[in-house]
């Protein structure tokens, strides 16, 4: 039956209904309050629960064949909140104050799987408050290597978040000052980017997950298209290991692009493996301190002051900075004391016993 003969039915039935209710009063009379003259609730109750449930049920169906449908809202995300993956490492950036302190994550002497395990168990706590005080949402937290320059292959957290745009260079500042980088970036697709970036995945094995071999074929490409070399980053899409690089001077051209591709196909066919090269469009962040000039990182703090967030310039300062540094103490202390007694019998330093910051563990992936 149509929707439209049945809320003719329901109406005829209503109206039946409702003639049949009003026979309980005298002719001529409306029901008063209280004082009216009225049947028992025994009588007039089951009149009044039809009436009710005859309208419940024509409602529907005469909404329907006026042209009105019951829809499930969607769920929404609040306006300019996007998908961001940031990009960092805890090797101390040129001149910091930690560099001097504690040993390099550069030192080559140090096996990787050492490197790694004092990366994350340092960056699990500052991404932690990075994400409490900025307000952002993890979706995927990963250690894979990463590098830059001619600078050794380290490992680096690539974390993704939702998060708006303040969000995430409030994030970048905070990590950027807690682990004394000298910079750090972030990156979101977008059509209406003004940056390309490169994605060379792996069709068939798992080569590109070593990270020798890695670190080589970056070096080759680098070699061959010299835009290819200010820095990489380690990626896995639909389980498939690749090369994540972006055009973090901005000198990329579109026409480039196509040659890019061919470098990599070459440099695919060189090292025995197969595959699948695309590049697309970005929104880029880059956030720095030049800690030759500013050693208390004040380029990051003062972002944050400008901002208003001068309540949390202040939380880094006297907080969450004393902690980070006695966390990146024990986690040398744990993994590489052999290596950390050399660099304290040849550098004065001394710690005083600080509090570490109660958090839980991040689960990440391998």
């Amino acid at each position: 039956m149509r929707d439209g003969a049945r809320a003719a039915l329901y109406r005829v039935g209503f109206f039946r209904l409702l003639r049949r209710f009003s026979s309980y009063f005298p002719k001529g009379e409306r029901p008063r309050p209280l004082k009216s003259k009225r049947r028992s609730a025994s009588t007039l109750f089951p009149a009044l629960l039809l009436l009710l449930l005859c309208a419940a049920a024509c409602a529907p169906a005469h909404a329907q064949s006026l042209g009105f449908h019951r829809t499930t809202p969607r769920p929404t995300s609040p306006a300019g909140v996007g998908q961001w993956t940031l990009a960092f490492e805890l090797a101390f950036g040129d001149s910091s104050p930690y560099s001097s302190k504690f040993p390099s994550l550069y030192d080559e002497r140090l096996p990787y799987g050492v490197r790694r395990a004092i990366t994350k168990y340092v960056l699990d706590h500052i991404i932690l408050i990075a994400l409490k005080e900025a307000g952002a949402r993890r979706v995927e937290l990963a250690y894979r290597p990463g590098g830059y320059n001619e600078f050794p292959v380290v490992p680096s957290a690539q974390l993704t978040v939702r998060a708006s745009d303040k969000s995430v260079r409030r994030a970048l500042n905070i990590i950027g000052y807690l682990a004394q980088q000298t910079a750090v970036i972030g990156s979101k697709k977008s059509a209406a980017g003004k940056r390309f970036a490169l994605e060379i995945v792996e069709r068939d094995g798992r080569k590109l997950s070593e990270r020798t071999v890695l670190e080589r074929f970056w070096r080759r490409l680098a070699a061959l298209s010299p835009k290819l070399g200010p820095g990489f980053s380690s990626i896995e899409r639909a389980g498939r290991p690749g090369i994540y690089i972006i055009d973090s001077e901005g000198d990329w051209k579109p026409e480039e692009l196509e040659g890019f591709a061919r470098t990599a196909r070459m440099v695919s066919a060189e090292f025995g493996i197969e595959t699948v090269a695309r590049s697309f469009t970005v929104e880029y962040l880059e956030l720095g301190n030049d800690w030759k000039m500013h050693a208390d990182g004040s380029a990051y703090l003062d972002r944050l002051g400008q901002d208003g967030r001068n309540a949390l310039r202040r939380r880094l300062l006297r907080l969450y900075r004393p902690q980070v540094e006695h966390l990146i103490l024990r986690a040398f202390r744990k993994y590489a004391p052999g290596i950390l007694k050399e660099k304290r019998a040849t550098v004065a330093f001394a710690l005083a016993p600080l509090r570490s910051p109660t958090v839980q563990p991040l689960l990440t992936s391998p």
